[in-house]
Order: C-alpha cells, then structure tokens, then sequence
C-alpha cells in the first residue's frame, strides 16, 4: 500500500491510497469522511477564532474588514470563502480544500508580494495527516487480524 499526500494547486489536501484491498473499502471510506468533515470544520473554526489585526480596511460601501495577523488563519470576511471549504472523499482518496469558485484561496495561502502569507492548508495538513496515516494503518491492522 502507497500513502500518498500532496498539496494540489497550493489550496487543496489530497490523500490517495493505491493498492488496497476491497474488503477494506468500507473502513476506509468511514475514515475519509470523518477526517475530512473534521480537517473542513478545523479550517472553519481557524478562520473563525483568528486573531484580527488591529488595523482595518474599507471594502464596498460604508463596510470596513479587518484582516487577520500575517501567518495566521485568514479572517473571515463575507463567507466566500468559508462556504467554498468542501471536502470529496471515497474508498480510495480524501481531498479537502477549496473549490474553484475562490480563486484567491491560494493568495491567502502563499501570500503575494504586497500580502502576507495567510495559511490555512499546511497547518490543516500538518495538524491531520498523521493522525489519518495512523487511523489506516489500524484499519489495516484490524483487517489482517480477522
């Protein structure tokens, strides 16, 4: 069995998994979709429990945004990007990130030269991979022993 990670398009988490067994289908969609709904709410709630700068911009009328801190989730700031976190998963690969329909999400990933880095990927990522890697390989483990 391969464990592959991989960060796509600097906003996405890819897990795939190659050469498995069918009778370990089920477990490991069960797996996915638990660290995937978790990996999504952890972004949700980093962007929501973010320190804020305690400088502001104006954006649209009469509106005012107050980012987060360089290196920190970002802020969340019209829901855009927050409804756009979703996360695919099936027997063989869980992918979390966001969708096309934010194009800015690898801006706040990787900062720009007039932006600081905003990330929220590479923390998720490093925060669950490990615990899903170890989540496997006890499903494998279980399943060997039967």
């Amino acid at each position: 069995m391969i464990i592959k990670t991989q960060i796509k398009g600097n906003d996405t988490i890819a897990l795939m998994l190659k050469h498995h067994g069918r009778n370990r289908d089920n477990k490991l969609k069960e797996i996915f979709h638990k660290y995937g709904n978790e990996m999504r709410n952890y972004i949700i709630r980093g962007m929501r429990d973010t320190p804020k700068a305690p400088w502001s911009y104006k954006r649209g009328k009469g509106r005012f945004h107050f980012p987060s801190l360089p290196g920190a989730f970002p802020a969340i700031d019209r829901d855009r990007l927050v409804s756009q976190i979703k996360y695919f998963s099936s027997s063989r690969y869980l992918k979390v990130g966001v969708m096309d329909d934010v194009p800015y999400g690898k801006f706040l990933e990787t900062g720009t030269r007039k932006m600081y880095a905003r990330p929220f990927i590479k923390p998720t990522m490093t925060a669950f991979v490990p615990r899903v890697k170890n989540s496997i390989m006890e499903a494998i483990r279980e399943t060997i022993k039967k």
